[in-house]
């Protein structure tokens, strides 16, 4: 077998390998230019909060998991891309909720979860 079909086939197998990432749609940011604000000034995770707070017992959550909670920077910097996420793809928040976030507040909980979260 020669050098670059050995090559060829590496590089399918690495393709379809992929990652713990795999299946997560997530949107670009370019983390060098747009400005990450700190925890405190990404004002769409208030309205996250209605459902998803530490202090919410089982039964006021409107059925968001235990352990998914954004009033605290250490509950929501715990998996910030999962956030992004549920966001991202329209999941989040719910379409029967009250609930929206204006297009700012997307791309301020993007950049927060995607490019470092800062305190």
């Amino acid at each position: 077998m020669n050098v670059p079909l050995i090559a060829l086939l590496f590089a399918a197998f690495a393709v379809g390998c992929g990652s713990s990432d795999e299946g997560e749609e997530l949107p670009e940011v370019d983390c060098n230019t747009v400005t990450v604000p700190k925890f405190s000034e990404v004002t769409g995770l208030v309205k996250c909060t209605i459902c998803h707070a530490s202090t919410l017992p089982a039964g006021n959550r409107q059925d968001a998991p235990l352990g998914y909670d954004y009033d605290t920077y250490e509950a929501a910097s715990m998996d910030p891309t999962e956030a992004v996420e549920e966001v991202f793809k329209g999941s989040m928040p719910p379409a029967d909720s009250n609930i929206t976030l204006t297009d700012a507040e997307k791309q301020q909980l993007y950049a927060w979860g995607l490019c470092g979260n800062p305190m």
